[in-house]
């Protein structure tokens, strides 16, 4: 039988961009995730993708040794005064200098009040709890407070003093106008502490609570009594925060010790966010809140007060020397609590040193367990140098039940309780809510344990982290007279002053772009907001290596200024050419610059560039028949048997071919005899990377 004869072919593949010209490329940075990757100078980024200018800040004078906390602040005569602890004194802060007023042993001093021109200071003793006014440099007591222990907050109204008290949870109104004090229960709640209150034009008194997270609203009765109603039985075990506005709106702070964690709750917007319109979202308030105060122990003893370790001897609190006192049970992981729920500790402090973030993780790990302790046993275990008060009395300890919100989130939240009851969440984030008080617009919401404070704009559904301390916690925060805000903090105690404005000049530097080849740049689109009085400054450089701190890269180019324009919409963008050289790697800034009242906002930018055109490459070609079965004719005792295979004739070619630009390809087939010159066409105009030929002619 004749052998069909066997013939070499060769392929070639042709590659070809079937763009007509290379197409330019660009990067998009508009979102809070994306400028988050860059780095910012007295500049802040916020949750809707915007840059703006910080705050102002600075640090002021340096505090006693023995001072790790301030609880309050009030600003009097033309002075600061500072309610500091661990153990009670009081600190006046006159220009950027601090003094000590008096010093009050084993009595502690946790909020500050104005009653008509004098100060009023709230003591809280083992053997007497009372409220005082600053004469000079010493106390008069206005009234004694039998059978309390603390007084957490106050409120002042004319001649009556609204004081949150515990641990046998009771609001008193303590009328002054008469020659003695009168004291009234006004509320005797079932929780262990009243922590905060608040009061609107209506008379209307709001007071939060510990254990059960409940905010009361107290109306006043037309017969010299109040009629209490629950507004808000909140998922979180504790309110730390009230701010009522003029207009009788209610702000309401959570503070629960085990969500205050490390890090951001939520991860930073990678979507660009819109902003609600001005009549779907409520008004921010007008008059200030009122300060968080620290979770007591019961029995009598000293609450339990922030103290930053000092060295490795004094990290971890002391263990009671009371037999009776039951030992905690330390978690297997430490969370992160309260300033207030740290214990105090009398004795001196070893001179300050930087503490260890192991000595940090031993006192919190030691609090929890003693906080876990003191919700199941109602007594809060004491270090060894704080003796129990004797003979003190104390209500039974109430166990947290289960809330009749909805189920609780992770983190603590700021809510907003309008006049009707209405509760809308208006801020959520993996810390405590210690304070919160009004800022123009804004609410400025001061946290623990990382010591961040929040801008929060209800209205705009905007949030910027406008201070990040430090320190733990910010307790306190007061306005001066001037419209300074300053804010006092916790482990370590200090104080800080925010400018009552923004930072004149702040700068925001783009993480290093990689365009993956040397590449050509074109325009850098911004789009921008520069009110009068502010303008925008950009800047690029490039190179060749990666970092520009390994090897050189070109200079900072010539600055371009975006100012402000009044035929300009915020929404079209300023198209600005790239003066620096061709490289592989680029970097921008931009410099924000302002009055100290306005800033320019930077809102998008768009980085336009181009790889020269290069070769598309061919990475790999093959081509196979399918294999297929062999024909074979029906066998019978008289047939012969063919073992002539069946003619192969679809050849199925795959290839892998890929063009740096990114250009999508189109591709030619030819072949040819081996041994021949003359290439013959298989098949043209291809996009796809596979072709089926079918061979029966050659």
């Amino acid at each position: 039988m004749r052998k069909p004869a066997v013939t070499a072919l060769l392929l070639s593949l042709i590659c070809a961009a079937s763009a007509v010209a290379i197409q330019p490329q660009k990067w998009v940075h508009t979102t809070e995730a994306d400028f988050q990757k860059g780095k910012t100078e007295h500049a802040v980024v916020t949750n809707l993708g915007d840059i703006k200018l910080a705050t102002a800040s600075q640090a002021l004078g340096e505090l006693p040794e023995e001072t790790t906390v301030i609880y309050d602040l009030e600003t009097i005569g033309g002075a600061t005064i500072a309610a500091a602890g661990p153990e009670a004194s009081l600190l006046r802060l006159k220009g950027d200098k601090l003094e000590t007023i008096l010093k009050l042993e084993g009595e502690q001093v946790f909020c500050l009040d104005k009653l008509g021109n004098k100060l009023l200071v709230a003591v809280s003793g083992e053997k007497t709890t009372r409220l005082a006014v600053l004469n000079g440099d010493k106390l008069e007591t206005v009234a004694e407070l039998k059978d309390t222990r603390y007084v957490w907050d106050t409120v002042v109204a004319g001649k009556t003093i609204y004081a949150a008290t515990g641990n046998e949870g009771k609001l008193l109104a303590i009328d002054t106008s008469g020659k003695e004090a009168k004291v009234t229960e006004l509320l005797d709640a079932s929780q262990a502490n009243i922590l905060c209150l608040g009061r609107d034009k209506k008379g209307r008194i709001y007071a939060g609570t510990d254990t059960d997270g409940l905010v009361f609203r107290l109306t006043p009765d037309g017969k010299g009594g109040f009629d209490p109603f629950v507004l808000l039985d909140a998922a979180e075990p504790e309110i730390g925060a009230l701010l009522v506005t003029q207009d009788g709106r209610l702000y309401v702070g959570t503070a629960d010790a085990q969500q205050a964690k490390p890090g951001r709750l939520m991860k930073p917007a990678t979507a660009e966010t819109g902003r609600p319109a001005p009549d779907e979202a409520p008004k921010p308030g007008d008059l200030p809140g009122v300060p968080p105060k620290p979770v007591p122990k019961d029995g009598g003893d000293k609450p339990a007060t922030p103290d930053t370790p000092k060295s490795p001897d004094t990290s971890v609190p002391d263990t009671p020397k009371s037999p009776d006192a039951p030992a905690p049970d330390v978690p297997k992981s430490p969370d992160t609590p309260s300033a207030a729920d740290t214990p105090p500790a009398d004795a001196k402090p070893a001179p300050p040193q930087p503490p260890t973030p192991e000595q940090y993780d031993q006192v919190r790990a030691e609090i929890r367990a003693r906080l876990e302790k003191a919700r199941q046993t109602g007594q809060l275990q004491a270090g060894a140098n704080v003796p129990p008060s004797p003979g003190s009395s104390s209500r039974p300890s109430t166990t947290r039940r289960p809330s009749s919100s909805t189920k609780a989130k992770a983190g603590n939240a700021v809510y907003h309780i309008d006049d009707a009851g209405f509760v809308t969440e208006v801020f959520r984030e993996s810390v405590m809510i210690l304070k919160i008080v009004e800022d123009g617009n804004s609410l400025l919401v001061a946290t623990g344990n990382e010591a961040q404070l929040y801008r929060v704009d209800p209205a705009a559904g905007e949030t910027t982290i406008i201070a990040d301390l430090d320190p733990q916690q910010i307790p306190a925060i007061a306005r001066n007279n001037d419209g300074t805000i300053l804010i006092g903090t916790a482990n370590v105690g200090g104080l800080v002053k925010l400018d009552g404005g923004l930072a004149k000049t702040g700068t925001f530097l783009s993480e290093v772009q990689d365009a993956k080849q040397i590449s050509l740049w074109g325009v850098l689109k911004i789009t921008c907001d520069c009110p009068a009085g502010t303008t925008l400054t950009v800047e690029t450089r490039t190179g060749n290596v990666e970092d520009p701190d390994q090897a050189a890269w070109s200079k900072w180019s010539k600055p371009q200024v975006v100012k402000h324009d009044k035929n300009h919409t915020p929404l079209t963008p300023h198209e600005l050419k790239i003066e620096s050289p061709p490289a592989r790697f680029i970097q921008y800034r931009v410099t924000l610059a302002g009055d100290g009242k306005m800033s320019s906002v930077l809102d998008r930018v768009e980085l336009a560039y181009v790889v020269p055109n290069m070769r598309p490459e061919i990475e790999s070609i093959k081509a196979e028949y399918d294999g297929g079965s062999s024909s074979s004719r029906s066998s019978s005792s008289s047939a012969k048997k063919d073992d002539t295979p069946a003619a192969q004739t679809k050849l199925k070619i795959e290839w892998k071919a890929s063009d740096p630009n990114g250009d999508s390809l189109t591709y030619k087939l030819e072949s040819r005899v081996a041994g021949g010159d003359a290439w013959l066409p298989v098949a043209s105009d291809l996009s796809a990377n596979r072709h089926e030929w079918d061979t029966r002619r050659i």
